[in-house]
């Protein structure tokens, strides 16, 4: 996926504004300050022309009036100079007629300044000449203003216009700190951008990728960042290769109970059909066959049970089954229920374990693990065989239980595969005795789901050996102590 328009540009355009409003401020106040001080360098110029005439302008009346025409002479040329009374008339004006100095002067703003504060000044259109200028007044005894005045021409004009060349500087720096701060945050989002970079090549795994970030905080999230990509990526492919190898076995389990299924179905069939068409057989062929069949179904049943049994294990749906129990009882159980067997088989059982051994965990299940065990040993062990059942270690987590017998063992390259489903060491006899082949199965995923352990070995001296770990619950510190 591409980005059509990157987070660092976004960045700049919404501190853009922030930039332009500062630029603006800038320029206001500058303009502001730069037109307050050359009009203060003019006002500054025309009361230089007071202070210079002042001796003149303090004295009588009448000697002010009739000295205004000295007075001029003493001016640069172009100033206009003006003399108002208390009452507002204007007495004397260079740039007037007679007949023009009529009007009543007392409102005119450098004059109400003046008179207020005892001096004003003002930029406006005179109402006498509807001519621009700028005023200087000035209050002098009596209640007399004295007044000078400049032509508010193109010239004057042009001084007291603000500078271009500032803002021309303003806007320069404006852009040229948007700049720095592209190339700033262009480092900032580098390692970001390496990242991302990345994550978007399809070709290339980000495990083989090794790069080098930058030693500070946005480097450390850059490399936070791919550290969780690569734990991502790689819990991805083990996620991957965990359905593939499922997939796989469903696929490999379907098959065996369809086959599984199969040969028991088809012979029942086949004995049936037999007694069904042939009436020509004895009454102890007959029962022959209604006997095969017989174990053919049984057969059947337990090989639905084990695999029932199997799925309720993967499931986890008995863990809600548990409970304290003991150990031990549960072993005299399974023996005390295969006795028949044990017996014709000759087989000898050697029990070293305390007649009490709290356990927590389902009962049910457990006894189908040492159930299993057993009628394996009496499958397989031939007659005079011994089981020697013993706790050989525990500690404060777990019970360490030996299952062993003294049989013939199994070949090193079938022992790895034992705990398979459907695996037979011996294919034909195995069917020949009813074993479903999920008997190991069951007993390990038993185990697993107790949060134990199962592992299998050659007994030396003979015979197979499983090593039992199962794992000790808090609740069994209360049910010991009391």
């Amino acid at each position: 996926m591409s980005i059509k328009f990157p987070y660092r540009y976004r960045l700049l355009l919404s501190l853009f504004p922030f930039f332009l409003a500062f630029a603006l401020l800038i320029i206001g106040v500058a303009f502001r300050r730069e037109k307050k001080l050359k009009r203060d360098v003019i006002n500054t110029k025309l009361e230089s022309f007071d202070a210079i005439l002042s001796p003149q302008l303090k004295r009588a009346d009448t000697l002010l009036q009739a000295k205004a025409p000295e007075i001029i002479h003493a001016l640069p040329k172009g100033i206009r100079f003006s003399i108002i009374k208390s009452d507002g008339e204007l007495v004397f004006d260079n740039t007037l007629t007679s007949e023009q100095m009529g009007d009543d002067h007392s409102n005119r703003p450098e004059v109400l300044k003046a008179k207020k504060e005892g001096r004003g000044t003002d930029i406006r259109v005179s109402k006498s000449n509807q001519k621009p200028y700028i005023y200087y007044a000035k209050l002098y005894p009596k209640g007399y203003v004295v007044r000078f005045s400049l032509p508010y021409d193109d010239e004057l004009k042009d001084f007291l216009s603000f500078d271009n060349y500032l803002i021309y500087s303003l806007v320069a720096l404006l852009f040229i700190t948007l700049f720095l701060f592209h190339l700033i945050i262009g480092k900032l989002v580098r390692p970001i951008r390496k990242v991302l970079s990345l994550t978007q090549e399809k070709d290339e795994s980000l495990s083989s990728q090794d790069m080098d970030f930058e030693d500070n905080e946005i480097g450390v999230i850059a490399k936070n960042i791919l550290t969780n990509y690569r734990r991502l990526e790689q819990s991805q492919r083990q996620v991957d290769i965990e359905r593939e190898q499922s997939i796989k076995l469903k696929q490999e389990m379907t098959g065996n109970i369809a086959h599984e299924l199969r040969t028991p179905v088809t012979s029942i069939r086949a004995y049936l059909e037999t007694l069904e068409t042939n009436n020509s057989l004895s009454k102890e062929e007959q029962d022959k066959f209604i006997q095969k069949a017989h174990d053919q179904s049984i057969r059947l049943s337990n090989l639905i049970q084990d695999i029932s049994i199997l799925h309720k294990v993967e499931q986890g749906e008995e863990k809600s089954s548990f409970e304290v129990f003991n150990l031990r009882g549960v072993l005299d159980n399974v023996f005390d229920d295969l006795n028949e067997p044990l017996t014709r088989q000759q087989i000898d059982l050697d029990v070293q374990l305390a007649n009490k051994l709290p356990f927590f965990g389902n009962k049910n299940l457990i006894y189908s693990v040492f159930r299993n065990l057993t009628e394996n040993v009496i499958a397989y062990s031939g007659e005079g065989a011994r089981i020697i059942i013993k706790l050989y270690k525990e500690d404060k987590q777990f019970y360490h239980i030996s299952f062993a017998d003294t049989g013939v063992g199994i070949s090193p390259e079938a022992l790895p595969r034992i705990f398979e489903r459907f695996y037979r060491i011996d294919k034909g006899r195995t069917r020949s005795m009813g074993n479903s082949g999920l008997g190991l199965a069951i007993v390990k995923n038993v185990i697993m789901l107790h949060d134990g352990s199962i592992t299998a070995q050659n007994r030396v001296g003979g015979g197979l050996e499983l090593l039992i770990s199962l794992p000790k619950h808090k609740i069994l510190d209360l049910v010991i102590k009391s």
